[in-house]
């Protein structure tokens, strides 16, 4: 499993179509990935909610741009 850091932010995309809502992206320094948990819907899930605006470390796999989440934890939270 691989660690990301980055800042958690919701976003509205494709509107207007029967896949709009709410889709998580992590903004890393240098790039951005779109959020997923395996088997899961990938717009409005409300585990990524609690997270939105914050910076976290995600633990999970990258797979074509996306990041399959297993675990997320606000930074602060993280040992040094």
């Amino acid at each position: 499993m691989n660690q990301f850091k980055g800042k958690v932010e919701l976003r509205l995309c494709n509107e207007g179509s029967r896949s709009e809502g709410l889709y998580a992206y992590l903004c890393g320094e240098e790039r951005e990935w779109e959020l997923t948990r395996e088997g899961g819907m990938p717009f409005d899930d409300e585990y990524y909610k609690p997270f939105d605006g914050h910076e976290v470390v995600v633990e999970g796999e990258e797979r074509d741009g996306f990041i399959i989440v297993e675990h997320i934890t606000e930074e602060q939270d993280v040992a040094e």
